[in-house]
């Protein structure tokens, strides 16, 4: 049954009868009503038909109803695939065009923030089969901004062809070419262009989607180029490419950081400004393509020599810039990325084999110099980061500064050249830059089945939390735990370590200053890590590792429960589901979280209380027992250190924003060293007695609480 207009406001009258409930509440509520009069595409279809109403209201209430609809995550696939093709109308209206654009956007961050990106993918695949879609490009510069916005979907949706991304990409150069008017169209139009061009780059370099040029076109872009009469001002950043990158050359994300294209473009830019930019980016595409390289190689070679020998020759000044530019493309060179807490902030490029020295500003006289580029490595001849020998590219690799790494970008072909700073753009990615680094680098330890190295340990901390929260899942599950051990240990110490890997770290011993000393077992510095930055996805994991007793951080002071504490930090900051039931049922559980392996010595929540100095140092290996004239009972220990049941009182308290007092909580003074990261407070009960009233309270409110949220 189609819903009339009146089933429609009936609708909305319910949903705003409701207004003062929860948001998410009112969505469950509206798409319940949905489900209950009719199927969920009608009701949606109709909402969409309504964005392009000549009522400002009825627009207004489509929207309102939409929007509630996307981000229910409720039907998501069904809502894009209609959004989809209501946009493929050409008669649609600029106003509802943009709407339904933000839906589109809307429902795609969504989707891929709850990890639906398989659905993404599928629904983005183009609508058009065969060969690229007809796309007038005149409407681009059409008057009309309804046939603005259409023309140029219609050619973003062509990109996905196999034969569309070249042809839009040839089209939209000429266009520009042949001489566009207006500033705000030549800038747009630049916009689509690159887009078209990095969808090319990305593709497959075959016979098929190769330029199409002969070696006499070649010669006319070549001769173009060579008799440019820009200003050699204009062109300072591809002047002697060779001679910059004997320096620190060090580029934001985004930059070409050989040239870019602006040097052609102003407010005053002329036809033949884009013909010179139309010939070096054809030249440029026929060196990105194996079947054309050689050709095109060759022919600015020919050009080049003939100034040699002819100073008088046909080549302005600007002109050998422009085609040295060009030969340079094909030279190898290399991207070190430098990231910090988790963002890329620079790149510095490197010509391999070339050593690059810095400036004075740095203070270091050890030049930068890469060598022998080989399968998946690079070998490093010298630096001041990085030890010399080899390091693998398009992996992390640890910083000597805290919360940074490096990742070294392979850049042999002009068509990686090309690509590279279209890559590092922010704009247009569908997947978190950091976390696909971050899966690459992991890789290689679930490939080998393997546990990490201490190298690898260091990292995991500047790494993407998700990722790192999987693997540690995974290799909890997989490996038992083993001792860390400092690099070169004294062999009468070690024993037989042949089951432990060989540890060595990537930065020089010397610059090598870590904030903190990992605990003394490979899942014992996973779970410190998990402290700090672990997400719902090591949960599962967590809790075995803890039903099992399989990780503790014991030494000659101190026993702790560290997969507890990890388990709690991960808790609070990422929750999954079944967490308070989790926790509900650690109230009983009164073992210690942290105790003195000598009984003997008072426990440190007691040394806290009498306003001593206690020694949470239970992460150094090398520290030594206090001693003490105190004895205290064992039970005392038990009750009044820090222990699972008062843990788990306190988080709840905390998530709930429930007042501690209230059930006999008291925090606890000094935090642990090495846990002053945790998103949690220290909280242990009064005593034993105190501790039974406000357990069996702190249930009864919970328990009251969770009635009130789903009546």
């Amino acid at each position: 049954m189609v819903p009339t207009r009146l089933s429609i406001v009936l609708f909305f009258a319910t949903a705003c009868c409701a207004a003062c409930a929860p948001t998410v509440e009112v969505r469950s509520q509206a798409m319940s009503s949905v489900s209950q009069t009719a199927s969920v595409e009608e009701p949606i279809s109709a909402w969409i038909a309504d964005l392009d109403s000549a009522s400002w209201r009825v627009r207004e209430s489509a929207m309102l109803a939409l929007r509630n609809c996307a981000t229910s995550n409720q039907n998501s696939v069904e809502l894009l695939h209609l959004l989809r093709q209501e946009l493929a109308r050409p008669d649609l209206s600029y106003e509802a065009q943009k709407s339904m654009e933000t839906l589109e956007r809307l429902l795609l961050a969504k989707m891929r923030e709850s990890g639906d990106l398989d659905s993404v993918e599928q629904i983005a695949a183009p609508r058009v089969s065969g060969s690229s879609p007809d796309v007038d490009l005149e409407a681009l510069l059409s008057n009309n901004p309804a046939q603005r916005v259409a023309a140029q979907r219609r050619l973003l949706e062509s990109l996905e062809s196999p034969r569309g991304a070249y042809v839009a990409m040839i089209k939209l150069r000429l266009l520009l070419k042949n001489g566009v008017e207006l500033p705000d169209d030549v800038q747009r139009l630049r916009a689509l262009e690159r887009i078209a061009r990095r969808r090319w780059l990305e593709l497959p370099d075959t016979p098929e989607n190769a330029l199409r040029c002969s070696t006499k076109q070649l010669e006319g872009w070549v001769a173009r180029v060579a008799q440019t009469p820009m200003e050699e001002e204009r062109l300072d950043e591809w002047r002697d490419l060779e001679g910059k990158l004997a320096v620190s050359c060090v580029v934001p994300p985004g930059n070409n950081a050989l040239a870019n294209d602006d040097c052609f473009f102003s407010p005053k830019t002329h036809r033949d400004d884009l013909a010179v930019w139309s010939s070096v980016r054809f030249l440029e595409d026929a060196l990105a393509c194996e079947k054309t390289a050689s050709a095109a190689r060759r022919a600015i070679e020919k050009r080049l020599a003939r100034r040699a020998n002819s100073p008088s020759g046909a080549l302005t000044p600007a002109g050998e810039i422009l085609l040295r530019y060009l030969l340079f493309l094909g030279r190898p060179c290399l991207a070190a990325e430098y990231w910090l807490e988790g963002r890329h902030c620079s790149s510095q490029i490197l010509a391999l084999g070339l050593a690059q020295h810095h400036d004075e500003a740095t203070h270091s006289d050890v030049p930068t110099h890469f060598d022998d580029l080989g399968d998946g490595v690079v070998r490093c001849v010298s630096g001041r980061n990085l030890k010399p020998g080899l390091h693998p590219l398009f992996k992390a690799i640890a910083h000597p500064q805290d919360k940074a790494f490096f990742q070294l970008v392979e850049l042999r072909s002009a068509r990686q050249k090309l690509l590279y700073p279209l890559e590092t753009e922010s704009s247009g990615t569908n997947q978190d830059p950091l976390l696909a680094v971050s899966k690459r680098t992991l890789a290689e330890s679930r490939e080998e089945n393997r546990l990490l190295t201490l190298d690898e340990l260091i990292l995991l901390p500047r790494l993407h939390p998700q990722a790192v929260s999987c693997h540690a899942g995974w290799l909890l599950e997989t490996f038992d735990d083993v001792p860390l051990l400092p690099p070169n240990p004294p062999q009468e110490e070690v024993g037989d370590s042949s089951h432990i890997p060989t540890f060595e770290t990537s930065f020089s011993p010397a610059l090598m200053t870590p904030s903190a000393t990992l605990p003394p077992s490979h899942h014992s510095s996973l779970c410190l890590i998990l402290i700090d930055i672990g997400t719902k996805e090591c949960a599962p994991a967590l809790l075995r590792a803890m039903d099992q007793d399989k990780v503790r951080c014991t030494n000659s002071l101190r026993n702790v429960r560290i997969a507890h504490i990890a388990a709690f930090s991960v808790c609070m900051r990422d929750p999954w589901e079944g967490a308070d039931a989790w926790l509900l049922a650690l109230l009983n559980d009164n073992r210690p979280l942290i105790s003195p392996v000598d009984t003997r010595r008072p426990s440190p929540m007691l040394r806290s209380r009498r306003k001593e100095s206690p020694n949470w140092a239970f992460m150094s290996t090398t520290a030594t027992p206090e001693t003490s004239t105190h004895e205290t009972n064992p039970a005392d220990i038990e009750s009044n250190g820090p222990n699972i049941s008062g843990m788990a009182a306190g988080i709840l308290c905390q998530k709930y924003n429930l007042p501690p007092s209230r059930y006999h909580l008291v925090e606890i003074l000094e935090v642990p060293v090495g846990f002053e990261r945790v998103p949690f407070r220290w909280m242990e009960f009064e005593d034993a007695k105190s501790a039974k009233r406000g357990i069996a309270l702190l249930k009864q409110d919970i328990l009251e609480i969770g009635t009130e949220k789903n009546p």
